[in-house]
């Protein structure tokens, strides 16, 4: 009897163990599981639904929670632009200044010296208006930092550029601040004074100017501009000049050597007349400009002559001497530039400033100054350039000269 209990306990068990393994689903079994996860599904779905519809109504709320965007608004067309400059300066010998030459010195401090800049980083902003009766409005203003706190080691924030516009189909009308349309070219260096006191004429001056167009690239301007008059009495003798200076210039922008690059020739004269102590003056000036184009060549130029040309055209302390009589002076620059690759500008260029030696006798002007330079620019990636140059400066006064080099390397942003 209790051989047969333990075989039918061994028997029951084996049953109980073998039939979850062995045992298969019927088909009611099948369709209740399939209908059962059909349910789940659906019920996700319309989890997911509603998810999805509650961050659709809180995107509004997170928009105006986030930063607004910062726009420009005008009624006007707007257009900003500008440029990052950095210069690495190295000198043999006082130059002028720390960030830019004029001419040397006598006398001047021969210890070399190494200056890094930033004060021609510049910001402009240029603005077109609705037409009227056929005349648009534009304006502009330019500004950088070599402002008058020279002590600042960041410059001091000052306007280079600020006029308004009206031009009516070949016809314009410019007043404000802008450069002086006689003596109207620059050459192309890497140095901020951009020649001056060194055979190119140049400055910023408020005018009022009107050019007219013609047929045939010809083209004419008349322009009438002074700073303030305080500047006339900066070669130290009183002036007393009301009369600002009138100019014209007549000019050809069209084919002349190269039939497919347009050339620029124009000669332009201004007068302007005073007193200087018990003087009579009439300061003048007479300028010649030249750039052709030949081929991969580019020659530009400018000839000029002149008298009393002081704070008005870069010459400080070179308008009128001790006795009150106009300083005669002349000179020019001459450059060539090539590219022998697409993103590389290769300029040489020299340059001389010659006051008539007995005009400037007494007073502490030089005789003769001369500049000598050569630059290579290139593009490193689109809006912006690298450069590197050489300068050679040589002034001259009555018992000796003063003669040094400045090393430039410049890295510009323009935006």
């Amino acid at each position: 009897m209790r051989m047969f209990f333990r075989g039918f306990l061994a028997v029951l068990l084996v049953s109980l163990l073998a039939g979850p393994v062995y045992a298969e689903p019927t088909a009611k079994e099948l369709q209740n599981q399939l209908e059962k996860l059909m349910r789940q599904v659906d019920t996700q779905k319309q989890q997911i639904e509603t998810l999805q519809q509650k961050i659709k109504g809180m995107q509004p709320t997170m928009a105006a929670q986030a930063a607004p965007e910062v726009k420009v608004n005008s009624k006007y067309k707007l257009n900003f632009y500008g440029k990052v400059k950095f210069d690495a300066i190295y000198d043999t010998i006082n130059m002028g200044t720390d960030e830019f030459i004029t001419y040397i010195h006598n006398g001047a401090n021969k210890q070399d010296k190494t200056t890094f800049n930033i004060r021609e980083t510049r910001l402009g902003l240029a603005i077109e208006g609705p037409a009227y009766n056929g005349w648009t409005p534009r304006a502009r203003f330019e500004t950088d930092f070599y402002g008058s706190d020279n002590n600042s080691r960041n410059g001091a924030l000052r306007a280079r550029l600020a006029y308004v516009d009206l031009s009516k189909g070949d016809t314009s009308i410019r007043v404000g601040q802008d450069w002086n349309k006689i003596a109207s070219l620059n050459p192309t260096v890497l140095d901020f004074a951009v020649m001056g006191y060194n055979g190119n004429l140049w400055e910023r001056m408020p005018q009022i100017t009107v050019q007219q167009k013609f047929e045939g690239g010809l083209e004419g301007l008349i322009t009438v501009y002074r700073g303030r008059w305080g500047d006339d009495d900066s070669d130290g003798v009183d002036t007393t000049i009301n009369m600002p200076w009138v100019g014209a210039r007549v000019g050809y922008n069209g084919k002349l050597i190269d039939p497919d690059k347009n050339a620029w020739v124009a000669l332009g004269a201004a007068f302007r007349n005073g007193r200087v102590l018990d003087n009579d003056v009439t300061p003048y000036v007479a300028a010649l400009e030249v750039q052709v184009p030949i081929s991969y060549v580019q020659f530009r130029g400018e000839a000029y002559m002149g008298q009393g040309l002081g704070y008005d055209y870069f010459h400080k302390g070179g308008a009128f001497n001790s006795n009150g009589h106009a300083i005669l002076t002349k000179g020019g620059f001459a450059q060539l530039s090539a590219r022998p690759m697409k993103d590389i500008l290769c300029t040489v260029g020299y340059g001389i400033d010659d006051p008539k030696d007995i005009d400037v006798d007494g007073t502490s002007f030089f005789q003769q100054s001369q500049y000598t330079f050569g630059n290579i620019i290139y593009t490193v990636v689109k809006d912006v350039d690298a450069g590197i140059g050489a300068t050679y400066v040589d002034t001259e006064y009555k018992t000796n000269s003063e003669h040094g080099w400045r090393y430039q390397a410049t890295l510009t942003y323009n935006w």
